[in-house]
């Protein structure tokens, strides 16, 4: 039977909550993003749930097995099927009614209006995925640090509270300050487990302090406690376990994510991406051999790009000031000098460009196999059309609201093609 999707249905599955009236912080291009939305390693699958078979990578991903490990029997899903949960990822804008009216004789203020809002909505869209393809599927996105300061009651019906660093310590792999801004709503739960953000807690962010990862929120501090996990958008439309599935999820070795896409980690070694933790000061450029080599050996991989931060990319170039050289003025009358891109020779001889993204997390970097990520749709992006029109009125207000959502989800049939290197001192 059909499965009948309302706008109401919708907004209780939103993933993404902001409006686009909130000031526009983000970059316009995210080199994840657009790599996968451009056609690489796309599926269009059809029923509510994608599955696809290892089987079909070839004896590669059985090359990751270890000599005294068996193959999986036949029938179990490290053989046979894999599967991934479709989610839903939506934004919203609204308009007010008495701004219609008022428009009215001046038509093309009010298509302006609309299409302004909609060209927002569209873009802090992308730039909201974009960001899930960075996490771990659980939509955790900062964790609080009492340490840092107490939960604080300010007394004008505001709070504060501080929160860990990006990827720090103790943060539980989450991202500070980099995935709130002003204005927001957030959850908060104790764990990661279920969709249900349990703590009282509901607030709206007012300021954010960079310097010393604070929050000022406004709202219902409730039970709120050290160590909770915060989550985007309130209670009822809490991101906990409702994000798009991230690369911390599947560039793990079972880690943060012990089981996906139905298939252990635990008992199952080919779907075990390579994972180095606490790099350091390592010598990046042996720590990314030793990553290929491992992938090589395991998977019959190559790496086709590194993601990393602007700290790691700046840290790679200050790692090669030393070879760096100057052309003859004789040669050329200018002198040449710095970097124009960084790329790293990967043993086989191949030049592999590091790409920086400003949604990586801090001190980490990724090396990729576009043949093995996938992002898989069950429909593009597009605008809710909910019986012959987008801009639908809300109930019990003067405001109209349209919907931008997709369905979808990023996996991959083959992780062991791919490592992760994490906690890189960065420069």
């Amino acid at each position: 039977m059909a499965e009948t999707i309302t706008t109401t249905s919708l907004n209780d599955a939103m993933k993404i909550v902001w409006a686009p009236r909130q000031r526009k912080q983000f970059n316009d291009t995210h080199f994840l993003y657009a790599k996968l939305r451009g056609g690489v390693g796309r599926w269009t699958l059809g029923g509510r749930a994608f599955e696809g078979s290892v089987k079909k990578r070839g004896s590669g991903s059985w090359r990751t097995l270890q000599e005294q490990e068996q193959l999986p029997a036949a029938g179990s899903p490290a053989y046979d099927l894999y599967q991934m949960a479709t989610k839903i990822a939506a934004s919203t804008y609204r308009i007010s009614e008495q701004s219609m009216k008022a428009s009215k004789g001046n038509e093309k203020a009010w298509v302006d209006g609309r299409m302004d809002a909609a060209d927002s909505t569209v873009s802090q869209f992308a730039q909201r995925l974009s960001q899930m393809f960075y996490r771990d599927g659980t939509g955790k996105v900062a964790r609080v640090d009492t340490g840092n300061i107490a939960i604080t009651d300010n007394g004008d019906g505001t709070y504060t509270i501080g929160l860990d660093a990006n990827m720090a310590a103790g943060s539980g792999n989450t991202f500070g300050l980099d995935f709130l801004q002003e204005e927001m709503r957030i959850s908060a739960s104790a764990d990661t487990t279920g969709t249900l953000a349990e703590r009282t807690f509901d607030g709206r962010i007012t300021s954010i302090d960079s310097d010393n990862i604070r929050l000022t929120l406004d709202g219902q501090i409730g039970d709120l406690a050290n160590n909770d996990y915060i989550f985007i958008g309130d209670k009822a439309r809490t991101s906990k376990n409702r994000d798009w599935m991230g690369l911390l999820g599947i560039v793990d070795n079972g880690t943060i994510v012990d089981t996906l896409q139905n298939i252990s980690r635990a008992t199952n070694n080919f779907w075990k991406a390579s994972r180095y933790a606490s790099v350091g000061a390592a010598d990046l450029e042996n720590q990314f051999q030793t990553a290929s080599d491992d992938i090589t050996k395991k998977g019959l991989g190559k790496i086709d790009a590194i993601i990393t931060t602007f700290g790691v990319r700046k840290r790679m170039a200050n790692d090669m000031k030393g070879d760096r050289r100057f052309i003859a003025a004789a040669e050329s009358g200018d002198y040449k000098g710095g970097f124009s891109s960084v790329k790293w020779m990967d043993g086989n001889n191949r030049a592999v460009e590091i790409w920086v993204d400003k949604d990586c997390p801090a001190g980490t970097a990724f090396l990729l196999n576009w043949d093995a990520l996938h992002l898989a749709w069950l429909q593009e992006p597009t605008w809710w059309d909910a019986g012959g029109g987008v801009l639908q009125r809300v109930d019990n207000t003067l405001t109209l609201e349209a919907v931008y959502y997709a369905m979808g989800n990023l996996g991959t049939d083959q992780p062991n093609t791919m490592a992760v290197c994490l906690g890189i001192t960065e420069d």
